[in-house]
């Protein structure tokens, strides 16, 4: 294993990437057992080191550039669901939510001002 060569945090500070030799880590903060949690680990052959994590601004995506000048840009997510083929849910950390109006594909970012976990989403 290879030392790591960059890192970012999201915009609530929540889920970090760190880039190594061939792959990047995704870590998550839990909060119950204040620790960071390995989420998943993406090793992509010939990648070799990763030079550049960045994140889009609301938390759903992260760009990944290598050291030969590629750069890849992957979806990251806990979970996604959709409620009555109306609305997708894509919760992008424990405190933030993108709801998405599938008809229109109007956005809203809901996400907690206290970093606290969103358990429950209604609809009105």
């Amino acid at each position: 294993m290879k030392e790591f060569t960059c890192a970012a945090f999201n915009s609530s500070g929540e889920t970090a990437v760190i880039g190594n030799f061939n792959r990047f880590y995704v870590y998550n903060f839990n909060s119950k057992r204040p620790q960071w949690d390995e989420i998943c680990c993406k090793q992509i052959e010939n990648y070799y080191s990763v030079t550049a994590v960045a994140w889009k601004q609301d938390g759903s995506r992260i760009g990944i550039g290598s050291l030969c000048g590629s750069v890849d840009v992957f979806d990251v997510c806990l979970k996604k669901s959709r409620y009555k083929g109306k609305f997708e849910f894509t919760y992008v950390s424990l405190s933030q939510v993108i709801v998405k109006k599938i008809e229109t594909g109007q956005r809203l970012v809901l996400k907690s001002a206290q970093g606290h976990e969103i358990s429950k989403i209604n609809i009105y």
